[in-house]
């Protein structure tokens, strides 16, 4: 039988593959289909769902499908967050600026479509935002989802002039250091400008073009890394990300984002 892991892992694959592409999926469903308990499908598809990959209703899941407009609103809470992380470290310079600078000098090592790469630049964009213990990290936690994380990465990818994220990242390090907030804000944004066609394309194709190569850098990190820098339990998953943002498809109506 195969665990919790293996299950999320090539679940996630069959969703970017698509795979699973279309129609409501029951924890019955897919404790037949892959032969494992019903009690340990539900967990994986509310892991998936509290990723972003699929949405939940009630009794149901779905593969996410996010329009041009979804996507562009949570680029733009991207960038919102970032800019307000980077100017905090600008009012307070301290240790997180030299981790900033050893987290980019390990990814110029690495080829910009390894999973490592990936952590990496997660964990760069965690410490811009003050994680773990940052109101701001989980904030951008629940209203970005971890999958979004994913089109942000591969728009680094098949950026056509190459790796958008390096140049950045040592350009915005200098903007904190100059303590200039209208640098700041102009470098994060420019940059956000040059990665928003690849994002779009990376949308388009839904996932399929999202590498996954269905490991990561240790088996404790098999679920998507968060901007808050952590990882919840396997079947413990956060409020769906959906609600966060204004609706509930229990009710149908809006609702308040909430931070507990």
């Amino acid at each position: 039988m195969k665990n919790s892991e293996e299950l999320y892992m090539e679940l996630r694959r069959a969703i970017m593959g698509g795979v699973i592409s279309a129609g409501a999926l029951s924890s019955q469903e897919i404790a037949d289909d892959y032969g494992v308990s019903q009690r340990q499908a539900l967990q994986v598809l509310n892991t998936l769902a509290s990723d972003g990959y699929l949405r939940k209703t009630r009794t149901q899941f779905f593969v996410t499908e996010w329009s041009a407009g979804q996507v562009t609103e949570w680029l733009d809470m991207l960038t919102h967050m970032v800019s307000m992380g980077a100017i905090r470290h600008s009012l307070n310079l301290n240790d997180d600026i030299s981790q900033l600078a050893t987290i980019r000098e390990a990814m110029m090592d690495l080829d910009v479509s390894d999973e490592e790469y990936y952590l990496k630049l997660i964990n760069y964009i965690s410490i811009l935002l003050g994680a773990p213990r940052s109101r701001l990290a989980e904030l951008t936690r629940r209203l970005v989802p971890s999958a979004f994380l994913r089109l942000v990465w591969t728009a680094d990818i098949i950026h056509s002039t190459g790796p958008v994220w390096l140049p950045f990242m040592e350009e915005l390090e200098e903007a904190i250091r100059s303590a200039s907030r209208v640098a700041i804000d102009e470098t994060i944004r420019s940059h956000m400008h040059d990665l928003a066609p690849g994002i779009e394309t990376a949308r388009a194709n839904r996932f399929k073009i999202i590498p996954d190569k269905g490991s990561h850098m240790s088996k404790s990190t098999v679920r998507e890394h968060d901007l808050s820098d952590q990882l919840t339990p396997m079947g413990a998953p956060r409020r769906s990300f959906f609600l966060l943002c204004g609706f509930d498809d229990r009710k149908k109506t809006a609702v308040s984002p909430s931070l507990s």
